[in-house]
């Protein structure tokens, strides 16, 4: 814990020692921009690096909406590995039709596979206006060619999303290449709305921070599967441990199985114990709260 959260940082005192604690200033004061390996920042010419030249064939590949038109219109392209995760390109514009917006994709998305040879995106996660994921889903040009792609809804809890984009740049498992020149300003602002009686970002250039989190806790909650409670640190129920044992089921299924025995060693957890009930997927003997 301490390695993804300063001690001293509001996420670690409210949530971790249960002190009451509000959130004060930027939420991602742990990102920094500069280059790797000092920060978060990588060329965009050879983002790539940062993984193992192995593993690039299998590398996961996609993009992020936050929809817009008076509020701009924010995409962000990332690709991880399960430990890693980088957003390299970003498409940031207000005022502008559907289709305008899958044309410029499309353009840039050409770019990015004469670039990096990325594969053909079909999809992305989006919010949930379903009027702009209709659209985009039947978008054609003026010559009749589809140019639309599927819109599949993120998971668009706000704190949570928060606090584990934090973690990620605790970790080192967080990067934004040079050239999301807008999300780097966002990042670096993120922060809470003064005088409110509960925790939420303040709306304004928040749109990649938007976007961001949605890819985080679509492709990265394993990397932080804890349930968060408000003001009550973390106590997990039995319907929360099945949760987890399934995302850690999962993830004992891909080449990145060591993060695994990290969470064992944060939750307390016993994997070496055998329990049989049915409730208890895998037989991992589960504490009743983790403080």
């Amino acid at each position: 814990m301490t390695v993804s959260f300063d001690p001293e940082s509001a996420y670690f005192k409210r949530y971790v020692l249960g002190q009451f604690c509000a959130f004060e200033g930027a939420y991602w004061e742990n990102f920094k921009a500069t280059y790797y390996p000092q920060g978060h920042i990588l060329p965009y010419g050879n983002f790539l690096d940062i993984f193992e030249p192995n593993e690039r064939h299998s590398l996961s590949w996609g993009k992020v909406i936050d929809f817009g038109y008076e509020n701009p219109f924010a995409c962000l392209w990332y690709v991880h590995n399960g430990r890693k995760i980088v957003f390299y390109d970003e498409y940031y514009q207000r005022r502008k039709t559907v289709k305008e917006h899958c044309i410029a994709i499309r353009n840039q998305e050409a770019d990015h596979q004469q670039r990096f040879r990325s594969p053909l995106l079909p999809w992305a996660y989006t919010d949930h206006d379903a009027q702009c994921r209709g659209e985009i889903q039947n978008c054609y040009d003026d010559a009749n060619q589809f140019i639309g792609f599927d819109c599949r809804p993120a998971d668009k809890q706000v704190l949570e999303g928060i606090l584990l984009v934090q973690a990620l740049f605790g970790q080192t498992a967080l990067f934004i290449s040079d050239k999301c020149e807008r999300t780097r300003r966002e990042v670096s602002s993120y922060r809470s709305k003064a005088k409110s009686s509960k925790e939420e970002p303040l709306k304004e250039d928040d749109h990649t921070c938007d976007a961001m989190r949605m890819a985080c806790q679509m492709e990265m909650s394993h990397m932080l599967p804890y349930k968060r409670w408000q003001d009550m640190g973390y106590h997990l129920e039995s319907t929360d441990l099945q949760e987890i044992a399934k995302r850690k089921q999962l993830i004992t299924h891909r080449p990145f199985a060591s993060v695994g025995s990290q969470l064992d060693r944060e939750l307390g957890i016993d994997t070496n114990a055998s329990i049989s009930n049915n409730n208890n997927p895998g037989g991992i003997a589960w504490p009743v709260s983790v403080h």
